[in-house]
């Protein structure tokens, strides 16, 4: 018990340090893990624009394109553009 408290003390001075640390060691992580997830679905990095639109060319939803990967099926991809003009998509499935 002694020792734990010696050591606790000693590492006490240390706290906003260890606490950067931790933050940056979190901040890796989830990087590691979205490359990770990235890399598992043969993701592209997108393209950042300021014209206020997205394109999804040749898209795959994430969980059902892995999913599918995984049992071997096929996943098809759809193409969806928003732009000022057309700010809206209604998915129904029928």
């Amino acid at each position: 018990m002694r020792i734990l408290k010696d050591v606790t003390n000693y590492l006490r001075d240390f706290l906003p340090l260890i606490e950067q640390y931790q933050a940056f060691l979190i901040a890796i992580d989830v990087i590691a893990a979205k490359a990770k997830y990235a890399k598992s679905m043969d993701a592209i990095l997108p393209e950042i624009s300021e014209n206020r639109a997205i394109l999804l060319r040749d898209a795959y939803h994430p969980l059902l394109y892995l999913n599918n990967k995984e049992k071997k099926e096929k996943t098809f991809p759809q193409t969806i553009e928003l732009h000022q003009e057309k700010r809206i998509i209604v998915i129904s499935r029928s």
